[in-house]
């Protein structure tokens, strides 16, 4: 019976032992899981935080290097914001009518078939001379556009100009018209931190990329436009600028309660702008 007992108390401590050996394996076993779920985590964090800002970079880039500030393209120029006239299309007109307003149908040139919308455009007048000196674009307002076809069946738009009804025998069929609508880019606070927003796709506010940083940081600390002249010096007007610095911030959203760092990182671009 002694012996029967003592073996008990054997296998009870040998058990123990075994436990307490396993729950030690779990716990580095866990611990090896946290660990590498925290470095998913901030892996995951790098890569998203870097996504934000080439997704800023991917908006704003086609924008911005075509203007020509010097003929105006460069309508607002802000630390934060920018408001730019950008290109939608080139056209010709290919049929012109003229009652109460001037009627005229484009067709798309240079491979442009977007469709024709109510917009700004740039018209081509050829002036009463007969010399170029008195040629100049015109700026219209293109008012009930909508689908039509061209006198040779070719398909294109038409759209009511008013303003032109006093210069209509300025404008002869084959007059390029240039559209173009007004885009700005600028960084909204959003309760969980900055965004860069545009109204370029649709004409209403949308999400481009972030959030960038926490609401906690600077504005100019996330996104801040410089103008430069041609010396590199600032730009003391729209009007002077030949290149456009932008400065990008991004912050990681990895809480630092979890054993991750909030992943930050920055970039410059210059971009050289048509000015001559």
């Amino acid at each position: 019976m002694t012996g029967m007992t003592n073996r008990r108390g054997h296998v009870l401590i040998e058990t123990l032992i075994a436990v307490i050996i396993s729950l030690i394996v779990m716990a580095a076993m866990v611990g090896g899981l946290m660990q590498q779920q925290r470095f998913y985590q901030m892996a995951g964090d790098v890569s998203e935080t870097v996504g934000d800002l080439q997704r800023v970079e991917t908006a704003i880039l086609p924008e911005l290097l075509p203007i020509n500030p010097a003929a105006g393209d460069l309508v607002f120029a802000g630390q934060d914001s920018i408001k730019v006239r950008t290109s939608r299309g080139v056209y010709a007109i290919c049929d012109k009518r003229v009652s109460t307003d001037v009627i005229i149908t484009v067709r798309g040139l240079t491979g442009s078939s977007l469709p024709l919308r109510p917009d700004s455009a740039f018209v081509y007048m050829r002036g009463w001379r007969s010399t170029l000196t008195d040629d100049s674009w015109m700026p219209v307002k293109l008012k009930n556009t909508a689908p039509d076809v061209c006198p040779d069946s070719t398909p294109g738009w038409r759209a009511n100009v008013p303003v032109l009804t006093v210069f209509a025998d300025q404008v002869p069929v084959g007059s390029p018209v240039r559209v173009f609508r007004h885009a700005s880019y600028w960084l909204a606070a959003n309760p969980d931190g900055w965004y860069l927003k545009t109204n370029a796709t649709n004409g209403s506010p949308m999400v481009v990329s972030g959030p960038l940083a926490p609401i906690d940081s600077a504005a100019t600390s996330t996104l801040r436009f410089r103008y430069l002249d041609d010396e590199g010096d600032p730009a003391g007007w729209p009007s002077m600028v030949s290149s456009i610095a932008i400065e990008l911030a991004g912050v990681g959203k990895v809480p630092g309660r979890r054993g991750g760092v909030p992943y930050a990182t920055g970039r410059r671009l210059v971009l050289d702008v048509r000015n001559r």
